[in-house]
């Protein structure tokens, strides 16, 4: 039996099946693999939303950072959108330069105040690259670079 266990951890491995793909783990203190794969639109058309295994540490860094800013609001952030697949990038418009193909862009809610939330994320030191909102759809964008150094703490409103 056992030798059997080994095979198909083999197996698995060199398929380049992520772990982040094959089932819902905690991937940091407040995020999952579910949240950081899932979506409606892959879901809608039938696309596979896999993580290439060279993409696996942009997602356990973005939830890594991510996990700051949940702590920082003291509630639940609720992701509606994190990594994306060309293809679902596409199928949703997604600019081609989009951090999300990257597994650096995540979308989310938060109740309560987003307004507020908005100002309260601007006005702290927490550091990011791009943190947009989107009053219409009452959402927000964050993006993260690897390179810190390198981020432009860019904020808007976008109606």
């Amino acid at each position: 039996m056992n030798k059997y266990i080994t095979i198909i951890i083999i197996l698995i491995s060199l398929s380049g099946c992520s772990s982040l793909n094959t089932r819902d783990t905690k991937i940091s203190k407040y995020f999952s693999s579910k949240e950081a794969t899932y979506s409606d639109t892959g879901k809608k058309y039938k696309i596979s939303n896999e993580v290439p295994r060279k993409l696996e540490d942009n997602i356990y860094y973005s939830a890594k950072r991510l996990d700051k800013f949940r702590a920082f609001l003291g509630k639940p952030i609720n992701v509606t959108g994190w990594y994306r697949n060309k293809k679902i990038n596409k199928k949703v418009n997604g600019s081609k330069t989009s951090a999300h193909v990257l597994g650096l862009a995540i979308d989310f809610r938060v109740a309560g105040n987003s307004k507020t939330t908005y100002k309260k994320i601007i006005n702290s030191n927490l550091k990011f690259d791009q943190f947009f909102y989107y009053p219409r759809s009452n959402r927000f964008h964050i993006s993260f670079k690897r390179d810190q150094k390198l981020e432009r703490r860019e904020y808007r409103i976008i109606y």
